[in-house]
């Protein structure tokens, strides 16, 4: 199991604990009315055991009273007997058609009760997190490796370049800053805060050497977008690129078209923050399925004496 599945995993089943709690809270008798003192009380409903709820309308006239409306009538007897029996700590009273629960005003002897209920019940779901928090622990242990991939580009808060004192501080013909070093002061960064064995690869040139990694659709678009382009300077066109212009994702369909240089030169595309999760820390899917059809299709490199071969496009 991925490490994101599993915090996500301990993530859930805190928050129904939490929630639980919440439910719990809310069915402990205090000196208000409330229909969340009922959810706990079962009544026989033709042998089924079912929520009062769901058997009658359940209202709060006033402040410190519950009226019990039972649908079918001749349920009203189990109604209360569910109620006298429950630990509510109420007496019902039955007037043939309705129940009317009257709330006592709370006694310090009543009080001092509910403390204790409440801490009880608080320990509990505690512990119930505790379990959780071991669970995951117990899981990382066994899962215990986090890979990061983090943008040359990324930057601070500040709108600075992480690691910008690493970096060389030479810029392109455009002004850009040339971009590398992140991975390393990160690692550094990694080893002093949290102490932890780290470390760093930068790919750069060798992502720009692995031709033999290149999918098929990678080698035909590249050879498809280099015709074009040939085609075009033949026919008297200047101040353009060939481009490629993405028709639909499934089934991946793209065409061919030019655009025009001044629009593309020295400008950037961004990936869409809608497509970024809220935390900043990963991708949705929306932008997998954007790339998943441009990793599609392998191709046979050629070998001689244990190296890949160049290859005619």
């Amino acid at each position: 199991m991925e490490i994101k599945e599993l915090l996500q995993q301990a993530e859930d089943r805190m928050n129904k604990s939490i929630e639980a709690l919440k439910h719990e809270f809310a069915s402990i008798r205090t000196g208000r009315a409330s229909v969340a003192l009922l959810d706990k009380v079962m009544v026989d409903y033709y042998g089924s055991p079912s929520p009062i709820n769901q058997v009658a309308n359940i209202s709060v006239p006033e402040p410190r009273m519950i009226v019990i409306a039972p649908w079918d009538k001749t349920m009203i007897g189990a109604i209360e007997k569910a109620i006298l029996q429950s630990d509510l700590g109420l007496n019902p009273g039955n007037d043939g058609a309705q129940i009317r629960l009257s709330i006592p005003q709370l006694t310090e002897e009543r009080r001092k009760e509910i403390v204790k209920v409440v801490h009880k019940k608080a320990e509990d779901a505690k512990v119930a997190v505790r379990n959780i928090r071991r669970d995951v622990n117990e899981a990382l242990k066994k899962e215990n490796n986090i890979i990061i991939a983090v943008s040359e580009g990324v930057k601070t808060a500040d709108g600075n370049y992480v690691g910008e004192e690493t970096k060389s501080g030479k810029e392109d013909v455009f002004g850009h800053k040339y971009l590398s070093g992140v991975g390393k002061y990160l690692e550094g960064l990694v080893g002093e805060k949290i102490g932890c064995k780290v470390r760093s690869v930068e790919l750069n040139i060798l992502q720009r050497c692995a031709g033999y990694m290149l999918s098929e659709t990678d080698i035909m678009e590249s050879r498809n977008l280099g015709a074009f382009a040939a085609v075009s300077a033949i026919r008297g066109k200047s101040g353009k690129m060939s481009a490629v212009r993405r028709i639909s994702d499934d089934p991946y369909q793209v065409e061919i078209v030019l655009s025009d240089l001044s629009k593309i030169a020295n400008y950037e595309k961004k990936v869409p923050m809608e497509w970024i999760n809220e935390e900043g820390n990963d991708i949705k899917d929306e932008l997998l399925t954007y790339l998943k059809p441009l990793i599609q299709g392998e191709v046979q490199i050629p070998y001689e004496k244990g190296i890949p071969k160049r290859f005619i496009l």
